[in-house]
């Protein structure tokens, strides 16, 4: 229903629209934060693999220095792999005032969410 003034109408249902509303900030935020350190997680993968490729040229130059200096077998032994072990972190990355500032807005949001309970 639409009012007199033309600045304000009428909701039927307005918390749950409200509630819409507010989670739907909640996700657009929480990808503006993924954004935000998107540059940085690629700067980093791009360095992590210029060094593994130089560490891998520096392994493969010594292995065919290894391959001259070692007699040749008539029977080459069978080699396993070896399982690998994997060890996460648990350390927390430090957070820029942006990312800082968007997640005190994703708790707002949240925090009012809240206070609707629709």
């Amino acid at each position: 229903m639409v009012a007199k003034n033309a600045e304000y109408i009428n909701i039927d249902q307005s918390n749950v629209a409200r509630k819409r509303i507010l989670e739907t900030a909640v996700d657009t935020t929480q990808t503006l934060r993924f954004f935000e350190k998107y540059p940085k997680i690629k700067a980093k993968k791009v360095a992590q693999l210029n060094k593994i490729r130089t560490i891998m040229r520096k392994v493969m130059v010594e292995i065919k220095a290894l391959e001259l200096i070692m007699p040749e077998l008539v029977e080459k032994p069978e080699i396993k792999p070896k399982k690998r072990t994997t060890t996460k972190k648990t350390s927390k990355p430090m957070l820029t005032k942006r990312e800082s500032d968007l997640d005190q807005e994703i708790k707002d949001i949240r925090a009012k969410l809240s206070k609707l309970g629709v």
